[in-house]
């Protein structure tokens, strides 16, 4: 019984890819689960608005510009007294004040390393005579840094702010 029954399966792949015709089975399977399709929720992004801090507290220190969910806000900071909503002038001037010495920052940084990267292993000489207090301006060290090359470089901001560079000078034994 086993071998007819291999033999009519081997019979049947053999003459399988000779006949031209297919054959379809109808066997009806029921499923055992059924999906649905849900719609996914945004998440609703928060309302925010800007609270200048009134006193000393655990949301910051007074005059301080926070952030806060709107909610959180009106339901809580503002009935309290901790803060009150920001004006548009006081907006402006934290922005203006924390862009400005943002780019102060940056500013300072890539014109250092750059005269850094330009007078590495350069040694400017400077004589003093013993117990002379001597004032080494920025122009001072710009004069000979000319002799090796020029580099203009020119900052500007708001309210008269200045970039101040120190330069240290070090006694170097012969």
């Amino acid at each position: 019984m086993h071998c007819t029954f291999f033999l009519f399966i081997l019979f049947y792949l053999l003459c399988l890819p000779l006949s031209p015709e297919g054959y379809i089975t109808h066997d009806i399977v029921k499923s055992n689960s059924v999906l649905y399709a849900v719609k996914k929720k945004k998440k609703k992004i928060p309302k925010m608005v800007h609270i200048t801090v009134s006193s000393d507290n655990e949301i910051g220190k007074k005059g301080q510009i926070k952030k806060v969910k709107l909610s959180h806000a009106f339901n809580y900071i503002i009935p309290q007294k901790l803060g009150y909503r920001s004006t548009i002038d006081e907006l402006v001037e934290k922005e203006k004040n924390e862009n400005t010495l943002r780019y102060i920052d940056e500013i300072k940084t890539s014109f250092l390393w750059e005269y850094k990267r330009r007078l590495n292993g350069l040694n400017i000489p400077f004589e003093f005579n013993k117990d002379v207090k001597i004032v080494v301006t920025q122009e001072d060290i710009l004069d000979y840094v000319i002799y090796f090359g020029t580099y203009p470089i020119i900052y500007r901001f708001m309210n008269n702010i200045n970039i101040d560079i120190t330069v240290h000078i070090i006694k170097i034994n012969d």
